[in-house]
């Protein structure tokens, strides 16, 4: 079976930046971002490095941190992929190379991955919330000052709430979904 090198290019562009890449050619990117380039012969840096791409104004070299690799080692497109991988030790395993234990293994962290991303949304989601229910509450006391009603005591009350959970908000875990549900039984 072949390497399925294609659906990992998406993995190592976005494991690997520009930047990082021409340091481990040795290339140190002046404050604008220019590195002499190394595709033609030059005095002066022309080629100008950005996070995801690479443009050379004296020669028109131009790509990715795939087609760097590929000009600048002389490779072709799947060992230019496998040396990043190799060289930056992503341990991005190739279909070709993976027993059922190592897929599974990759299944595992890869749902594992996207459990975390789930749940670092949903905590993001959770402050943006509070934060919307606490512009809310500040509104309302903004236009109701003297607390003269339930209403105007009860914002009062959970804008108070809202602020004391959101110093204590928790980046990584968040608060429980029911944080802001009655607790107990209050039927009759």
């Amino acid at each position: 079976m072949a390497p399925r090198y294609y659906e990992n290019i998406d993995r190592v562009k976005d494991s690997v930046t520009m930047p990082e890449l021409v340091k481990r050619y040795g290339f140190e990117p002046n404050r604008a971002g220019y590195i002499p380039c190394p595709f033609h012969n030059e005095k002066t840096a022309s080629l100008k490095v950005w996070d995801d791409h690479y443009k050379c104004f004296g020669c028109g070299a131009h790509g990715d941190i795939i087609s760097f690799v590929q000009n600048y080692e002389h490779l072709g497109f799947n060992e230019s992929i496998a040396a990043i991988n190799r060289d930056f030790q992503l341990g991005i395993p190739f279909e070709e190379n993976l027993s059922l234990r190592d897929k599974r293994q990759r299944d595992r962290e890869q749902a594992k991955r996207a459990a975390e991303k789930r749940e670092a949304e949903r905590t993001k989601n959770q402050k943006l919330s509070f934060i919307s229910l606490r512009a809310y509450f500040d509104a309302y006391v903004t236009a109701h000052p003297v607390p003269d009603n339930f209403a105007t005591a009860h914002a009062l009350s959970m804008r108070d709430y809202l602020d004391y959970l959101l110093d204590n908000f928790d980046e990584k875990k968040g608060y429980p979904d029911d944080i802001l549900q009655p607790r107990g039984n209050h039927s009759g």
